[in-house]
């Protein structure tokens, strides 16, 4: 269930709008029956897609016995010959530079992390980092040994070099679908991956603390706390709960400006386009923000200004049913060129509430990257108590 699409949708979404619905800012708006109605139809909508996959193929999926593969060495070549390319192209790219982000803590740098990397050139080497990272966490749960694990805290230095808050983010959300997707889960492990959350909720919290703290004299002002902020909870809090309820704020304030029905499909896929040329272009959708502070919008304007408000809810059905349709297909044949594929979708299922991660460059190359290591498996599930070299 915990890797089921629409479960995982209709979980995040639901509790974003539980959250928002106790109102703890006052710079939120209140809801109209429009939004609450457009987001509830985009859950129902994922939740019938399971269904129609329940009643074609007489299986739940509720969940699976998960069978870990070794990679053949085939993949293993392949994945050899990706990291070399991104050690080119981060070497090009430093060249070119001569600068790191990182360096503008010491003051050695005013460099942020926007201004590093080459159009295109960049997102690509992202994906194959974030590619290896899952493939070494992977290794590390297939054998236990120390060597992967330490290759896997080795790619978290990427994003920390790159001060990348949103790729670090990226980073440890596809982690812990990793192991949900690959791995048996133990109640002892349950209790390490929620410790993790909460301990990731915190360092985002501080995190948040310094990157606004030059720019207003109350830390928390920005927050306009409402009296129904639960006294006993630290403030700090807030920094989370802001960034997980404001894009539903954001549809508030822009959703009456869209049509019914639209269709203009290149409003959906612009994040698509090069860099090098979508500086020259305008913006199709413009985020109108409540806060500019809280710059997270969901994924769900673009879709709104491509296809309408019936015509997206349309177009979310459609695109669950492709996301349902890999999440069975894993499931029932185990080819981890979908296995990776479905960790990459649920990571942009559970970040779904703070930006469109589907038409992004960075996660579109990480799915392709998929199917060209893992292109040529073959797989034996005659016996699925071992683990079986391919």
């Amino acid at each position: 269930m915990l890797v089921n699409p629409a479960f995982v949708y209709s979980f995040v979404w639901g509790l974003a709008l539980l959250l928002y619905t106790q109102y703890w800012s006052n710079v939120f708006l209140e809801l109209s029956n429009l939004t609450i109605y457009y987001i509830l139809c985009s859950m129902f909508v994922t939740i019938v897609s399971w269904f129609f996959f329940i009643v074609t193929t007489k299986s739940t999926r509720i969940g699976f016995t998960r069978i870990s593969y070794a990679f053949s060495h085939h993949s293993e070549k392949k994945i050899k010959i990706f990291f070399k390319i991104w050690m080119v192209g981060m070497l090009v790219e430093l060249l070119y530079f001569r600068d790191l982000p990182i360096l503008s803590l010491v003051g050695l740098s005013n460099m942020s992390y926007h201004d590093f990397g080459l159009p295109s050139l960049h997102g690509f080497l992202n994906a194959i980092i974030l590619s290896i990272s899952m493939y070494m966490l992977y290794q590390y749960t297939l054998y236990n040994k120390k060597i992967y694990l330490f290759y896997y805290f080795s790619t978290l230095l990427v994003p920390i070099v790159q001060m990348n808050r949103g790729m670090l983010t990226s980073l440890l959300i596809e982690s812990l679908f990793v192991i949900l997707v690959f791995r048996n889960i133990k109640i002892k492990t349950i209790v390490k991956i929620i410790f993790f959350i909460l301990l990731f909720i915190y360092a985002f919290g501080i995190f948040g603390e310094l990157r606004y703290s030059g720019n207003a004299n109350d830390l928390y002002a920005v927050f306009q706390i409402s009296d129904y902020f639960p006294e006993f909870l630290p403030k700090s809090i807030m920094w989370v709960y802001m960034y997980i309820t404001s894009s539903i704020n954001n549809i508030e304030n822009i959703i009456s400006n869209f049509s019914d029905v639209n269709f203009e499909p290149y409003k959906a896929m612009f994040g698509l386009i090069p860099s090098v040329i979508r500086v020259y272009l305008e913006m199709p959708i413009q985020q109108d923000l409540v806060q500019e502070a809280f710059n997270v919008s969901s994924f769900m304007p673009n879709y709104l200004g491509a296809f309408g408000i019936y015509g997206s809810i349309l177009f979310y059905f459609i695109s669950s049913l492709i996301t349902m349709a890999i999440y069975y297909r894993y499931t029932k044949k185990f080819e981890l060129s979908f296995g990776f594929t479905l960790v990459i979708l649920l990571h942009s299922i559970a970040l779904s509430v703070f930006s469109d991660f589907f038409a992004l460059q960075v996660y579109v190359f990480q799915i392709i990257i998929q199917f060209i290591i893992f292109s040529k498996i073959k797989f034996n599930l005659q016996n699925r108590n071992t683990y079986v070299q391919q």
